[in-house]
């Protein structure tokens, strides 16, 4: 919650009405062009000024893991300013008046065959005073990996880092951030954090198709008996949480997991799927209950 409370704040920065109290905040995210281009940066909070205030790091923070979960459209490793893997002296680097006349991405200072500009290119073609020292401590910044990688991919669309108050999680998912309340932000954290129940996993390398069926599944223990003790037991088992032998002796309880009526190694699937003695009871359980529904006529 602290978290969505934090990153509902991003719409007001945004709003840009002239008010007071957006001095403060503007003096700070104007050193990084402004709070919706750093939004789009591969930044790090840590590396950035060191007097930029905790409140506005941990809004930051929040918001670059929401967009964690995402694939990466900005492709903001590549982007030159305010990112975490160009540095200089361990802090990131931003120069306005680069920025401001169209160097953006680490391909802007490429040619057509991917190789370097020299400095009085750069200074042509961009129409920017650049001297040779600033020009070699920039791309002394961009580590040699990065450059590599940069040479073998495409740079995104330019026109989506203009527009202001809209940040894209995907191709399909767009983010309006001065409409998010604190309630989409929070939705938006859980909906990153749904992770598939390791029962599940489990249960479908016996059963391929059970991933599929897993909600049904799960609803139909609350369908089927309104006895609390047996919707535990279907819970239990649903999530493999019920103890045998394997389990007790993994808890050093027992010394070891031999099944007690059948001598073979004990488990969830062993215990209901396996062992003969106790299919045999559970399958005459089984007619027995169906036999006694009324009108039920019972099958061989």
């Amino acid at each position: 919650m602290i978290k969505s409370l934090r990153l509902s704040w991003l719409g007001r920065f945004l709003n840009c009405t002239n008010e007071s109290w957006q001095a403060i905040p503007n003096d700070f995210l104007n050193r990084y062009e402004g709070l919706s281009f750093l939004l789009k940066c591969n930044y790090d909070s840590k590396k950035l000024d060191e007097n930029l205030p905790l409140y506005y790091r941990e809004m930051l923070d929040y918001f670059k893991e929401l967009r964690a979960g995402y694939p990466d459209i900005y492709k903001s490793e590549f982007i030159l300013w305010n990112n975490q893997e160009t540095t200089k002296e361990n802090k990131s680097i931003f120069w306005a008046h680069l920025s401001e006349q169209g160097i953006c991405f680490v391909h802007d200072l490429f040619d057509k065959n991917g190789k370097f500009l020299s400095p009085e290119n750069v200074q042509r073609k961009y129409n920017v005073y650049l001297n040779f020292f600033q020009y070699f401590q920039l791309i002394a910044a961009i580590p040699s990996y990065l450059k590599k990688k940069a040479q073998e991919s495409a740079v995104t669309n330019r026109d989506i880092l203009i527009e202001r108050d809209v940040f894209y999680l995907s191709e399909n998912k767009a983010l309006y951030l001065t409409k998010l309340s604190c309630k989409d932000y929070y939705n938006l954290f859980q909906e990153n954090n749904m992770k598939e129940p390791t029962a599940v996993k489990s249960w479908t390398r016996l059963f391929p198709n059970f991933a599929h069926s897993w909600k049904q599944i799960s609803n139909t223990i609350y369908k089927t008996t309104t006895d609390n003790k047996l919707r535990e037991f279907g819970f239990k088992f649903l999530h493999r949480i019920l103890v045998t032998n394997k389990e007790l002796k993994r808890f050093k309880i027992r010394s070891d997991d031999i099944c007690a009526q059948f001598k073979n190694s004990d488990s969830m699937e062993h215990t209901f799927l396996e062992c003969p003695i106790n299919v045999k009871f559970i399958t005459k359980s089984y007619r027995g209950s169906m036999q006694s529904i009324e009108g039920y006529k019972f099958v061989n």
